[in-house]
């Protein structure tokens, strides 16, 4: 994937808010709530003093009026921390060491939280401990709609019919090494899905039609210029993040300060928090 971003993400301004206190963040999640479903995004700065554990602690409670918080795997809870790990996690799957892109410095291509969950989550949320202050870590959005509107119409099709081989990476395994999906749903209300992240999703091997369909779309998010940059100044610390799984594909460029920290939850939307 290219690594400039000439492109600018723009946030509307009825997705910008600050809070002055924690009270006064969580009497603001009917709006953010509104910001998610109309443009896909919401942004909190918190404006008030604590340490970062109240700042998480507010974005969960965030997170769970608005829908539900989702495990990351079988041993890992809804904080994921998002930073250079060389440890990685144990992986109940395989009892070993499991090592997550997101716990590298290395660049993370196009993709969906959770794309290999059974159904994955609608939104998920970051919390800003420390930004690349080095000019790495970009993270970049991609409005779905772009890619599905430029999807030849048979190729929408294949994408949509055929089931696609996905793999669970280890350190998020709960349960299933595999499973077999489509790589886009289309529901009769609400945004389409691209279940989409490289090396995780596949066409089966003597599928000529799959591998075709799985060629085109992996064209179009490689092309130069796909995506917007989040401005620095929108992805600074004490900032919480609230984004539309399904509206945005996202990427970041490789990081290069290796204090760069930021932590993630994944979360249903009301009508799925049962």
């Amino acid at each position: 994937m290219p690594q400039k971003a000439d492109k600018i993400f723009s946030f509307p301004p009825s997705t910008l808010f600050r809070a002055w206190s924690k009270d006064e963040g969580l009497a603001q999640v009917p709006l953010y709530r509104q910001a998610l479903y109309e443009h896909g995004v919401a942004k909190i700065q918190c404006e008030f003093g604590g340490n970062m554990e109240e700042k998480s602690e507010l974005l969960l409670e965030i997170v769970n009026a608005l829908g539900k918080a989702d495990s990351h795997s079988a041993t890992e809870g809804a904080l994921w921390d998002i930073k250079n790990k060389p440890e990685g996690v144990i992986s109940q799957g395989t009892g070993q060491k499991a090592i997550a892109i997101s716990h590298t410095l290395d660049e993370f291509s196009w993709h969906i939280d959770g794309s290999f969950e059974e159904k994955p989550t609608r939104f998920f949320a970051f919390h800003i401990i420390h930004p690349d202050k080095q000019g790495g870590g970009v993270f970049r959005l991609l409005p779905v709609a772009d890619i599905v509107n430029s999807l030849p119409d048979d190729i929408t099709e294949i994408l949509a019919t055929k089931d696609f081989n996905i793999k669970v990476p280890p350190e998020f395994f709960k349960g299933a090494h595999t499973l077999r999906k489509p790589l886009l749903e289309r529901p009769a209300n609400g945004p389409a899905l691209i279940r989409y992240r490289k090396g995780v999703c596949s066409a089966d091997e003597h599928d000529v039609v799959a591998q075709k369909a799985i060629r085109v779309l992996e064209n179009l998010l490689q092309a130069e210029d796909t995506g917007f940059a989040v401005p620095a100044e929108h992805f600074k610390e004490d900032t919480l993040l609230l984004l539309d799984n399904r509206r945005f594909l996202h990427s970041r460029t490789s990081i290069r300060d290796p204090n760069r920290w930021l932590r993630r939850v994944r979360f249903h939307a009301d009508s799925a928090a049962a």
